[in-house]
C-alpha cells in the first residue's frame, strides 16, 4: 500500500512543476498590483502597512513636534479660528459676566439696606424710590453664576473622561493671577499685605473666594460619572432621577428655612456647619448646586425642551419667575431670595439661557472671543487687590468700609451728592448712576483682560514654552488615566 502511494505521488509531481506555477498577485485596496502602481503610489500604499512600534514613532514625532515662532504667533492671534463656536452661547456667557460684575457692585449697598431693615418698606424712609431699583438691579442680577453654570451642564452633558490637562492649566492660570494682583497690592500697600494672604494665592481652592473655581473643579471630575449614569438611564429613568433630586432639594431648603442653620458648608459641600448665614447648600456657593442644576439641565435635554420651546416661551417665564421674586421681595423681605441655591433664581438662569439659546444670531468670531475672557474679567475684579482697590476705601485704615459701596449708599440717601468736590446728582438719579458706574468698571476689566490675554499668548508662541509644556505632558502622562469605563472605546 505504500509503495503505491509513494508511486502516485511521484507521477503527480512529475505533472506539475512548482517552480513554474503561476502565482496570485498581492492586490491593494484598488485591486491593483504593486507592479501596476506607479513609484509614488506604491510608496504610499506600502506606508499605510505600519507595525505598532511605526505607530508609537508617529504619535511620538507629532507630540514633539514645535511650531515655529513665526506659525505660532499667526495660530495664537489668528481670531477667526473662534468662527466656528456657537454665538448664542457665548453670549450667555458674557451676559453672565456682566451680572456678576453688576451683582458685586451694588451688594454692598443691598447689605447696607439689609441692616436698615432689608425690605423696600423698611428702606423707603432713607432711600425713597431708590429703594425698589436696588431690589430690581439685584433680581435681576443674582441668576449670574448659575447661567455660567448652566452653560457648564449643557457644554459637559457628554463628557466622558476627566480633563486632567485643563484642571492644572486652569489651576496654574489662576494661581499666577492671584499672585500677580497681591504682588500689586503688596506694591501699593504693603503694610495691608500678609503671609496669610500670599498662601490663599497659592492654596485658593481651600478658601472661601474664588468659590466658583472650586466648584467647578470639582464639577469637572465628578461629570462624567453622572454622565455615563444617564448615558445609561432610559426617558423614565431620566424623569425618575430628575423628580428624586427635585424632592430632596426643595426638602433640604425647606429644612434650612425651617432651622436656620447650614446642613452643607464649603465649595465642596461637605463640611457640616451651623452658621445661620450659611443656608442649605452654603446658598448655593458650591458643587451640591452645580449637580442639582446639572441633573435639571439634563432632564430638559433629554426632553429637548430647550429646542421645542420657542424664545417667547423661554422669555414669558423668566418674566413671571422675575415678577414673582420681586413681588415677594417687596411685601416679605428674605435674603434666601437672593441665594443661587434659590428654585426661583435656578429658574431665572435656565429660562435665560433658553432664551439666548433659540435666538438666531450669526457666528461672530470677536463675539466668541470676548466670551473667553470670562474667566479673566472674573479673577481681575474679584480677588485681594480688587476687593481693596476697587471695592474698598484705601483712605481707611482698616479697609473697613467699601469705596464703591461709600458711593452707592451716598447716591441712596443724600439729598444732595458732592463726589471729588463735584455736584453729581441727586439720590432719585441713584439707578442711572448705578449703571454708569458699572459701565465704567466692566469696560476696564474688559481692556485689562484683552491686554492679559494677548500677553499670554504671546508667550506661549515661544518655542521654549512649548517645549516646557510637552515635557511636561511627556513626563505626567495624564492621558492614560482618561478612560474611566469598560466600554470606552
Amino acid at each position: 500500500m505504500n509503495r503505491k502511494r509513494e508511486e502516485v505521488i511521484r507521477s503527480i509531481e512529475k505533472d506539475i512543476d512548482f517552480e513554474n506555477v503561476k502565482k496570485e498577485p498581492i492586490l491593494n485596496k484598488e485591486n491593483q498590483t504593486i507592479n501596476d502602481v506607479s513609484n509614488n503610489d506604491a510608496d504610499k500604499y506600502k506606508s499605510n502597512v505600519v507595525t505598532f512600534g511605526d505607530v508609537d514613532n508617529k504619535h511620538k514625532n507629532k507630540n514633539v513636534q514645535i511650531i515655529s515662532f513665526k506659525d505660532s504667533i499667526k495660530k495664537n492671534f489668528n481670531l477667526q479660528r473662534y468662527q466656528k463656536m456657537e454665538t448664542n452661547i457665548a453670549w450667555v456667557k458674557i451676559l453672565a459676566i456682566l451680572l456678576v460684575v453688576l451683582t458685586h457692585t451694588i451688594q454692598s449697598s443691598l447689605g447696607w439696606a439689609a441692616i436698615n431693615g432689608g425690605s423696600v418698606t423698611e428702606i423707603y424712609q432713607y432711600a425713597g424710590n431708590n429703594a425698589y431699583a436696588l431690589h430690581f438691579f439685584q433680581i435681576l442680577s443674582i441668576p449670574c453664576v448659575n447661567l455660567f453654570v448652566v452653560v457648564s451642564c449643557f457644554l459637559e452633558n457628554k463628557s466622558m473622561k476627566i480633563k486632567f490637562y485643563k484642571l492644572i492649566k486652569m489651576y496654574l492660570l489662576i494661581t499666577f493671577i492671584l499672585l500677580m494682583m497681591t504682588a500689586i497690592k503688596w506694591a501699593i500697600w504693603p503694610q495691608k499685605i500678609s503671609t496669610e494672604e500670599w498662601v490663599n494665592a497659592i492654596i485658593w481652592f481651600y478658601i472661601e473666594d474664588p468659590w466658583y473655581f472650586t466648584a467647578y473643579f470639582a464639577f469637572l471630575l465628578i461629570v462624567p460619572f453622572v454622565n455615563y449614569m444617564f448615558k445609561k438611564l432610559t426617558l423614565n429613568g431620566i424623569n425618575v432621577a430628575f423628580f428624586v433630586v427635585i424632592i430632596v432639594f426643595l426638602l433640604w431648603k425647606f429644612l434650612a428655612m425651617l432651622f436656620g442653620t447650614g446642613l452643607w458648608d464649603g465649595s465642596l459641600g461637605i463640611v457640616l456647619s451651623t452658621k445661620i448665614k450659611d443656608a442649605v447648600t452654603n446658598r448655593g456657593y458650591n458643587v451640591i448646586n452645580f449637580l442639582v442644576i446639572y441633573v435639571v439641565v439634563q432632564w430638559i435635554i433629554a426632553h429637548n425642551f430647550f429646542a421645542r420651546w420657542k424664545w417667547w416661551g423661554w422669555l414669558l417665564i423668566y418674566i413671571v419667575n422675575f415678577g414673582i421674586q420681586y413681588l415677594m421681595i417687596v411685601w416679605t423681605y428674605s435674603n434666601m431670595l437672593y441665594e443661587y441655591s434659590n428654585p426661583f433664581v435656578i429658574i431665572s438662569a435656565i429660562s435665560l439661557f433658553g432664551l439666548f439659546y433659540n435666538i438666531k444670531v450669526k457666528n461672530n468670531a470677536y463675539v466668541n472671543y470676548i466670551s473667553t475672557l470670562t474667566m479673566f474679567i472674573f479673577l481681575f475684579h474679584w480677588n485681594a487687590l480688587g476687593k481693596t482697590f476697587i471695592l474698598y476705601n484705601q483712605v481707611n485704615a482698616d479697609l473697613g468700609n467699601m469705596w464703591l459701596s461709600s458711593i452707592m449708599q451716598t447716591l441712596l440717601y443724600q439729598k444732595t451728592v458732592f463726589m471729588f468736590g463735584l455736584w453729581v446728582g441727586t439720590p432719585e438719579q441713584w439707578s442711572a448712576y448705578v449703571l454708569l458706574i458699572f459701565a465704567v468698571l466692566f469696560l476696564a476689566l474688559l481692556m485689562i483682560s484683552i491686554t492679559f490675554d494677548m500677553i499670554c499668548r504671546f508667550v506661549t508662541s515661544i518655542p521654549w514654552w512649548q517645549k516646557m509644556v510637552q515635557w511636561n505632558k511627556d513626563l505626567l502622562k495624564l492621558d492614560r488615566f482618561e478612560n474611566l469605563f469598560v466600554d470606552d472605546k
